[in-house]
């Protein structure tokens, strides 16, 4: 099934985070990859702090009015709710909502 592929993707991001030298985009990317994986994997906890680095980026990188920045939240979102973190997912949702 694809549970294996997000693993074998997991620890390609995990192995250019340890073995690169990361900035900007490329951060992003990687950030982005190792949270969306995990969040996959049903691991919503690990994906948290990937997930928040990568909001962060987005906004430093693309603007906080940009539609990445918004995706970023609805992510964070997706995340608190599976969390069952309901005030927070509302949140995040809201913030998407706002630059959408």
């Amino acid at each position: 099934g694809y549970a294996g592929n997000y693993r074998q993707a997991l620890e390609m991001y995990r192995a250019v985070k340890r073995d690169c030298k990361l900035t900007g985009e490329m951060e992003l990317e990687v950030e982005s990859g190792m949270g969306g994986c995990m969040h996959q994997l049903h691991d919503y906890k690990g994906a948290l702090p990937h997930r928040q680095r990568a909001l962060v980026l987005t906004g430093s990188i693309h603007g906080k009015q940009s539609m990445e920045y918004a995706r970023k939240w609805r992510g964070m979102g997706d995340i608190h709710r599976d969390l069952k973190q309901w005030a927070e997912a509302l949140k995040s949702f809201r913030e998407a909502k706002g630059i959408m």
